[in-house]
Parts: C-alpha cells; sequence; structure tokens
C-alpha cells in the first residue's frame, strides 16, 4: 500500500525528481526511497546515504545555486546535520550572488551548537548584508568584530564594507575603511584591493587625503609584525631616511628600527636605535618602557668587546688579591673573563676557585660555562669528586668530566665516564645519556668529520645535522581551500572508493558509533552521519568536540580549541550542559571510550584517538598524520621524524588546539609566525584559521624548521630552541658565551626555561621515533657555529 501510495503520488525513481516529489507527498526522504524501491526501511538506509552522496558530490562541481538544491537533498537524509548543510549553501548562494537566500541559510545556521558553523555564520551573514546592502549591515559588522577581535576575515570583511559605503554615497566614511586596511592589514590582498579603491576614488574627484603621519608609522609596525618583511624593511627604511616630525613618532620609528635589526642579528644597530628611540622620548606603558630598556642593555652586553670585558674585571676585582675576593664575585669574574678571552685571568681565578669549597651544583655550572675558554685540567680540578655523587647532578657532573677527558685526548676516562653516564641516567629524558652514547661513537671513530649535510638533502642516520635550505615556493603543494560550498559534508575524501560513495568500512564505523550509549554526546550521532556521507575529515572533528567535553566532564577541559578560540583570541564559550548531562558524559563506559577511540584512529582523527587512549596512546608515539608529515618533509627536505617530534611535543597531536599564548594547530605555530611563512610561499590569501588545517599547520612548521637548521649552520638542537623561543633570541644567547663553548654545554644555559625543556623534549622524541625506525640518532654536531646577519629575520 504504501508503495501504490507512492506511486500513485507520483514519486517517480529518478534522482532529479525524487526529492520534490516526495516533499510534495509530506513524507519523509527515508520511507519515501523505501516506498519508491519497494524495499524496508533499513535498506532504504543505504539507499539514501547513497543518494545524499550523489548529491555532495554534485554540489562540489554544480554551480553554486544547483549546488545548494543538492544540499538541501543531503540535508533531508540527515537533518541532524541541518546546520552544516545549511551554512554551506549560504556560502554557495553567497557566491552565485543570492545575498537574500544566503541571509536566510545563515541565519538557519546560527541556530546551531557547533562554535565553528557559528563563526562562519556569522561571518556569512553579515557578508551577505554588506552585499544587499542591508540598513542592519554596518551594525553586523561592529557587532562580528566585537565578538571576535581576532576574526580571521575582518580584513575582508572591511573591504567589503568600504564597498557598501561607496554604493551608499558615503565616499568619505568609505575612504576611512580603505584607508583602515592600508594601516591595519598592510600585505593583504584587501590592502592592495583598497589603495586601488582610493586611487579610483580620487579620479572620480573624490576628496581624499594621504596617510597621515602617525598611520605611515602605524603601517610600518603592522607590516613588522604581520609581513610581508620585504615590504616591512621598505617601510622602516622610509622612516629611517626622513624621520617623523614629531618625537613622539620619531621614538615608536626608531624602536621599530631597533627591533627589525634585533631579529636580524644587527645588535650593534639595535643599540644604536634603541638609544635613539629612547632620547626622542618614551611611549607605551610602564611595562612597555622598562622591556626596551632591558633589551637595550641586554643588547648591549651582546656587543661588548674585549677590552669592556677587562675593564669589568678590574671593576669586580676593586683592587684586591683574587684570594680576597668574594667566591660569587669570583664567579662573576670567571664568566665575564671567558666571553671576553681574558684567558689568563680566567686561569687565576679558576685556580682560586679550586681551592674554595663551592658546593656541588655551582662548580657543574661553572664548568658549562666557560668550557672551550679554560684549560680542560683546570676545569676537572673544579669537578674533582662531584661526579661521583647521586642523582642527576652527578650524572650531569660525570657526563662533563667525560667531555673534558676527551677534550685533552684521554680516551679511556673518556670512554669510562661515558659508559658511566649510560648506565646511571635514569631521568625522564635521558638526556646526558643519549648525548653520553653519541661521544662514544665519536671516540670509537675520532677522523670521522661527518660534513654538512648537501643542499636540500633529508637529514639521514648516517649523516650529522646539515644543511637543509628552504624548498622553492613552486614546489610547495597546492594551496588548501578555504570553506566554501565544496567544504560542505561529504566532500571527496581518501577513504572513499572510485565512485565517491561510502565504502563498507566507513559504513561500519558509523554503525558502531550508533551502537553506543551516549546520548549526552550530539557530537557521535553528528559523526556516524558523516561517515554514512564519507566525510572522515568532518566527522574526525565532531570526534574531538566529543573528547572536549568527555575531558571538561571529567575536571580536565581544554579551553581553547577551534576557530571560535581563533576568531576570539581567548578561551571559546561551550553551551553548558546541566548537572545530569555532565555526570552522564563523565559516567561514559570504558567500552564505549575504547569504541571511540577505535573509530578515531580508523579515520586518522589523531587528536581524539590519542585523547580516547590515554597516557599509554601518547607514550606510544603514533606516526600521526603520517602521510601529511611525510610529504611536508620531503618537500623542505627534513626527516619527517623530526616534525614527529616537534608535533608530540607541541600539540600531542591535537589539530584544532589554540594555546593561551595564541599559537594554532598541530605544530603551533603563532599567528605572526604563520602570516610570514605564508609570504614567503606566495601564500597570499592565508588567514589564521588556516593553521588549523593539518595539511597547512604541518607544510609551514617544515618550512620554517627547514629554514631554521639552514640559519643556524645545520644544528638541529639550535633550530629546535629557535623554533621555540624564536630565532633572534639564540642568536643573543650564542653572543653570550664563549665562542668555542661546546654546543651541549650551550643549551644547559637556555635562558627561557620552557625553550631549555623544549629542546631536551624533542630531541629526545626525536631519537625514540628514529628508534621506531629502526634508526638510530643522527649524529649532532658539537660546536656552535659563526652566524652572521639573519637574512630572514623571523
Amino acid at each position: 500500500a504504501p508503495s501504490a501510495r507512492a506511486h500513485e503520488g507520483g514519486v517517480p525513481c529518478a534522482y532529479d525528481e525524487f526529492y520534490p516529489a516526495a516533499d510534495a507527498l509530506d513524507v519523509s526522504f527515508l520511507a519515501a526511497s523505501a516506498m519508491c524501491q519497494q524495499v524496508s526501511v533499513s535498506e532504504a538506509r543505504d539507499l539514501s546515504d547513497e543518494r545524499a552522496q550523489v548529491a555532495l558530490e554534485r554540489a562540489t562541481t554544480a554551480t553554486p545555486p544547483i549546488a545548494a538544491l543538492h544540499l538541501d537533498v543531503a540535508e533531508a537524509v540527515h537533518p541532524r546535520l541541518a546546520d552544516l548543510f545549511a551554512v554551506a549553501r549560504g556560502e554557495a548562494l553567497l557566491e552565485a550572488g543570492n545575498f537574500i537566500g544566503a541571509e536566510s541559510a545563515f541565519s538557519e545556521a546560527l541556530e546551531t551548537r557547533d562554535s565553528e558553523v557559528l563563526v562562519r555564520a556569522r561571518v556569512g551573514r553579515t557578508l551577505a548584508l554588506l552585499k544587499r546592502d542591508h540598513r542592519d549591515a554596518e551594525e553586523a559588522v561592529s557587532l562580528l568584530r566585537r565578538r571576535y577581535p581576532e576574526l580571521p576575515e575582518e580584513a575582508a570583511v572591511m573591504l567589503e564594507l568600504g564597498a557598501y559605503l561607496e554604493r551608499r554615497d558615503r565616499a568619505g566614511d568609505a575612504a576611512a575603511r580603505y584607508r583602515w586596511l592600508q594601516v591595519q592589514a598592510p600585505g593583504t590582498p584587501q590592502a592592495d584591493v583598497a589603495a586601488a579603491r582610493i586611487v579610483a576614488m580620487r579620479a572620480r574627484g573624490v576628496d581624499t587625503r594621504e596617510l597621515a603621519p602617525i598611520e605611515v608609522v602605524t603601517r610600518a609596525e603592522r607590516l613588522f609584525a604581520r609581513g610581508p618583511l620585504s615590504e616591512a624593511r621598505l617601510a622602516i627604511g622610509a622612516l629611517e631616511e626622513a624621520p617623523p616630525a614629531t618625537r613622539a613618532l620619531r621614538a615608536r620609528a626608531y624602536a621599530l628600527m631597533a627591533k627589525l635589526a634585533r631579529h636580524e642579528g644587527r645588535f650593534p644597530d639595535a643599540v644604536r636605535y634603541f638609544a635613539l628611540s629612547e632620547r626622542n622620548g618614551t611611549f607605551g606603558d610602564a611595562d612597555d618602557i622598562q622591556r626596551r630598556r632591558d633589551r637595550a642593555a641586554d643588547l648591549r652586553r651582546a656587543i661588548e668587546t674585549n677590552e669592556d670585558a677587562a675593564r669589568r674585571l678590574e671593576t669586580l676585582r676593586r683592587g684586591r688579591a683574587l684570594r680576597r675576593v668574594a667566591s660569587a664575585r669570583l664567579l662573576t669574574m670567571a664568566y665575564v673573563a671567558a666571553r671576553g678571552a681574558q684567558n689568563e685571568t680566567l686561569h687565576e681565578v679558576l685556580v682560586e676557585l679550586a681551592r674554595r669549597e663551592l658546593a656541588p651544583r655551582h662548580r657543574v655550572e661553572l664548568v658549562t660555562r666557560v668550557m672551550g675558554a679554560a684549560e680542560s685540567a683546570d676545569l676537572l680540578t673544579i669537578l674533582a669528586g662531584t661526579g661521583q655523587r647521586a642523582g642527576s647532578l652527578g650524572v650531569k657532573a660525570r657526563y662533563y668530566e667525560g667531555r673534558l677527558h676527551a677534550l685533552e685526548g684521554n680516551v679511556a676516562e673518556a670512554q669510562s665516564a661515558f659508559e658511566d653516564v649510560v648506565e646511571r641516567d635514569r631521568s625522564e629524558l635521558t638526556w646526558y645519556a643519549s648525548w653520553a652514547a653519541q661521544m662514544l661513537q665519536d671516540l670509537a671513530a675520532p677522523d670521522l668529520e661527518a660534513p654538512a649535510v648537501a643542499a636540500g638533502e633529508p637529514v639521514l642516520a648516517s649523516l650529522p645535522d646539515g644543511e637543509t635550505p628552504a624548498a622553492d615556493a613552486a614546489a610547495i603543494a597546492t594551496d588548501t581551500p578555504r570553506a566554501n560550498a565544496t567544504d560542505a559534508p561529504g566532500s571527496a575524501d581518501e577513504s572513499d572508493d572510485e565512485d565517491g560513495r561510502t565504502n563498507a568500512p566507513l559504513k561500519e564505523l558509523a554503525e558502531a558509533l550508533e551502537d553506543l550509549d551516549a546520548a549526552a554526546y550530539p557530537w557521535i550521532a553528528r559523526a556516524a552521519a558523516l561517515l554514512r556521507l564519507g566525510d572522515t575529515r568532518g566527522a574526525a572533528r565532531q570526534l574531538y568536540e566529543s573528547y572536549l567535553a568527555y575531558r571538561d566532564a571529567n575536571g580536565r577541559a581544554i579551553r581553547r580549541a577551534g576557530l571560535a578560540s581563533v576568531a576570539m583570541g581567548k578561551s571559546r564559550l561551550r553551551p553548558r550542559a546541566n548537572f545530569q548531562t555532565r555526570r552522564e558524559r563523565a559516567a561514559l563506559s570504558a567500552e564505549s571510550v575504547s569504541t571511540l577511540r577505535e573509530v578515531a584512529e580508523a579515520i586518522g582523527a589523531s587528536g581524539a584517538a590519542v585523547g580516547f587512549g590515554g597516557i599509554p596512546a601518547i607514550v606510544a608515539r603514533p606516526r600521526a598524520f603520517a602521510d601529511l608529515v611525510e610529504a611536508a618533509a620531503e618537500r623542505h627536505g627534513i626527516d619527517p621524524d623530526l616534525l614527529f617530534a616537534v608535533m608530540r611535543v607541541e600539540s600531542v597531536y591535537q589539530p584544532q588546539i589554540v594555546s593561551y599564548a595564541g599559537a594554532v594547530g598541530l605544530a603551533q605555530i603563532m599567528p605572526r609566525t604563520g602570516a610570514l611563512i605564508a609570504h614567503e610561499l606566495d601564500r597570499n590569501d592565508f588567514v589564521t584559521s588556516d593553521l588549523l588545517e593539518p595539511e597547512t599547520n604541518l607544510d609551514f612548521a617544515a618550512w620554517y624548521l627547514a629554514s631554521l637548521i639552514e640559519r643556524f649552520d645545520g644544528h638541529v638542537p639550535l633550530a629546535i630552541a629557535s623554533y621555540n623561543g624564536g630565532p633572534h633570541n639564540v642568536r643573543r644567547w650564542l653572543a653570550d658565551h664563549p665562542r668555542d663553548l661546546p654546543l651541549d654545554a650551550f643549551l644547559e644555559h637556555i635562558p627561557f626555561e620552557q625553550t631549555h625543556r623544549y629542546v631536551r623534549r624533542v630531541l629526545g622524541h626525536y631519537e625514540a621515533y628514529r628508534a621506531k625506525d629502526g634508526l638510530s640518532m643522527v649524529r649532532l654536531a658539537t660546536q656552535l657555529p659563526t652566524l652572521g646577519a639573519d637574512p630572514i629575520g623571523f
């Protein structure tokens, strides 16, 4: 009877007419499919999924108006994904020029509880209002910018606002928005369009002023902050040639010149510019002023000459015999003498210190700060007996006893010390055991001088750290497109078969999720629906949202993640759950957690898989996003295991995570760094939210690591330190130590505690990943490089 009713009602089985006819009969898509095909509802489930996927495939290739219709079909099959389809439909209609339809679709999507969809819907609705010249458009822009202070699409919205004001014959207001883009968003495509619009307005006789001096300085500051640095250098150079007329602006301009010089490693220039800035006045709050003064003083120490060191030593000594100088002052004298190449004074100070009752930690610190400048015999005397102490300090001292014996040519003593360290080091990171193992290899092959890796060649197990220059921009893979109609649920995915339809494993994974008793987790049902449509990436995001809710319910919330956190620049607002819902979420069974982990692993949702897997999954060091990691590493000539290690330390494989400092994604790339890398790679359409995409994030990280390795002459530990602490800071730290200080000793004294530990953790995981591949750790150079100015500057 239902089948006859369907046929009598005129429900055709042809795909193009099926949905409208079902709608006219006021029956569900699923029921109508069963009627038409004369099958059971369960069998119709498969047919409906197939129809929905066909619709989505057609939506990716159809013109925007037709794409919107195809999305209607898919939504009928999976109504719980209505918000995802609505926002995708709105973006398609916006592109098609149907602004009223787009606004309606975006307004529908605003009902969502999905924070990413909500951001996209609010941006899309605002653009639709602007394009249709709606009277509420300006208010919508203002509200959008208040809600999302770090909105990635802000420049696009402001450009559209300028065009809106032009169409409403408000040329002055339009010009003000275009100037805002030139000043606050320089280097973006929107700023270039804004400049052209101003030129066109002038040609029509509109009175538009040039940038004011304060705007010129602000524009240069923004270029330095966001790039491209080539334009920043031009803008800063213009300020140097023609300094601003007012003292306040000159102070800002010279401070900007100092920052650029500092980042490029031109420390004498930076000191000079900081002095000029201070001479012209102060700006910013008290913390800003003190920070600039501290940096200037720090850089002055970095460029001290040997003569300056000699004078400081005389001041510290105060004409006294060394035996009458306090131990703390003697230690300072040793550091100054080592850095200033005052070798005779250093020897005398060390002889005196060897007679003193110094604490063991002071003895070890002294040795690691003056190695290379002092005689090894003097330092062995300082360390005498310290290496026999129990605990981590004893292991550290014993390691440096081995290093000093090796420098003296005492091979047997060095070998004994290093073997002792390998046996005794039971710390979490086994830092000294790893270095000792390399030193034992070096002692076994003392004549092996492994050359730097040839340009473009990856770092391999048989080679030491070497030069791996960044790949040419032409070799970069095609840019990842931003969200539009083709990003709707069910877009083509590597998990699909040749016809693009959902394959059997994805159907089984969807059924596994549907069988879970997890009503408190609405994202799980959405993930199942997305898997039925073949959209593994969308399903992965829903599973990650489930993991965030699971952590939150168990008192371990991750506050910053996803597009909302990027756009807000702070912790995102999650819908409040009542007590009963939170209790149900916290009570998720171990079996359900295991199923979620298995499904996440199967679809490559490494962040959710590791999250639900807990500590064992993290300790296992999965090769998360392996295809993307290996492809990016090959493009840029680095060891993929190094990129795995960085990802492990930075995000623990969480692609959506955002740090409190604003770093985004798998490799935790800061927005400024991401923008500067994008300029280097000709990614002119880049916005910060692109860093949430694993492809972009890992590609940028691989390029940056390759660049840092090249800039630090193949020294991977220095590149790792630069990735975390900034290359300009690492260059400054290098200037604060004797030129012949060994690299392993230098790493002991990285001033930033976070960076100090970061280097150890990354190298530890790097070694572990290589061991999983059956490879030995790459040999690390032990001498610090001689560096010139940094040609890249970030």
